[in-house]
């Protein structure tokens, strides 16, 4: 609901929102609770060794791709996994960082 909130909710996922819109928002910015592309949502992102685990939401334009998700207020490079559907929803999925962002300068 945060997404929807900040108008940060790709047009692909507004049919899994009937999904979500009974669950209550987070006082968390949305940076946080979610890596975000055009093609691609990981909804309650959780590190670990070499990536993060969550609930993926993608469009199969970006299955099996490297693509740069916004995660906070950061880019990261991620590898989508590869798929076959129009659209896949899938919980507890791994996802691996292929590069991490650019560590921000001391003083910037």
């Amino acid at each position: 609901m945060s997404l929807v909130q900040a108008k940060q909710l790709p047009s692909f996922a507004l049919g899994f929102f009937s999904d979500f819109k009974h669950g209550k928002a987070s006082k968390a910015p949305w940076e946080e609770q979610a890596l975000v592309h055009e093609s691609f949502i990981l909804l309650a992102p959780m590190p670990i060794d070499g990536g993060f685990t969550g609930t993926m939401l993608a469009e199969n334009e970006v299955a099996g791709q490297v693509i740069e998700v916004q995660h906070m207020g950061q880019t990261w490079v991620i590898q989508v996994p590869d798929f076959k559907d129009y659209v896949k929803a899938e919980n507890s999925i791994e996802i691996d960082v292929v590069r991490p962002p650019e560590p921000v300068p001391p003083g910037s």
